[in-house]
C-alpha cells in the first residue's frame, strides 16, 4: 500500500500531519520495542507556529516534554519549552494514539477519504462524539494504513527512535 503521504497531499504544504500520524500510529510498536520508554506520554500535538511573523498550523509530537518534529526533512528531538520559545509556538490540542485514531474514523468521508489536516480548532464536543463510537479493532490504524513510510526513498526524513535515554 502507498504512504498516503504519497498519495493525496499537497507537496507544497509540508508533511508534518501524515509524519506525526504514523508516528502515534507506531507509537505502541516503538514502546514494546523499547524506543519509547514504558510510562512515558507519547502524544500528537497541533498548534501554530510562527514562520517569519506568519502563523502556521503545525504538527508534532511530545513525549514527556520532548518534541520530536521529523516533518519537511528535519530531525528535532529537543525539550518542549526550547521548541515552543525557539519557533514561537504555540500548542492548541494534545491527541493520545486512540484518539487521533478515533479521529480519522469520525472524519473519514462518505467515499472512504481520510481528513488528514489540521486538528488544532476541534471542538472537545467533535472529540467526545470520535471517542463515543471508537472501538481500537477495527480503527484506522489497524486497517493498515500508512501515513508515511520512512524506508520509502522519496522519504528524506526517518520516524524512527534511536535512542529512548533522551526522553529520561
Amino acid at each position: 500500500m502507498k504512504p498516503f503521504d504519497q498519495i493525496n497531499r499537497d507537496w507544497s504544504k509540508g508533511n508534518c500531519f501524515y509524519v506525526t500520524l504514523e508516528f502515534i500510529k507506531d507509537s505502541e510498536r516503538l514502546r514494546a520495542g523499547g524506543g519509547i520508554p514504558d510510562l512515558a506520554t507519547v502524544s500528537l500535538v497541533h498548534g501554530l507556529l510562527d514562520a517569519g511573523g506568519q502563523s502556521v498550523k503545525h504538527a508534532w509530537i511530545e513525549i514527556d516534554g520532548r518534541v520530536l518534529d521529523h516533518s519537511n526533512n528535519q530531525a528535532i528531538n529537543a525539550k518542549a519549552e526550547d521548541y515552543y520559545s525557539n519557533n514561537r509556538v504555540l500548542p492548541c490540542r494534545r491527541f493520545f494514539r486512540d484518539e487521533a485514531d478515533a479521529l480519522l474514523g469520525a472524519l473519514q468521508t462518505q467515499d472512504g477519504s481520510l481528513q488528514i489536516e489540521y486538528w488544532g480548532d476541534l471542538s472537545d464536543d467533535a472529540l467526545t462524539s470520535a471517542m463515543a463510537g471508537y472501538q481500537e479493532a477495527s480503527g484506522i490504524f489497524a486497517s493498515g494504513a500508512c501515513f508515511s513510510d520512512p524506508s520509502d526513498s522519496a522519504n528524506a526524513y526517518k520516524l524512527q527512535i534511536k535512542d529512548a535515554s533522551s526522553f529520561h
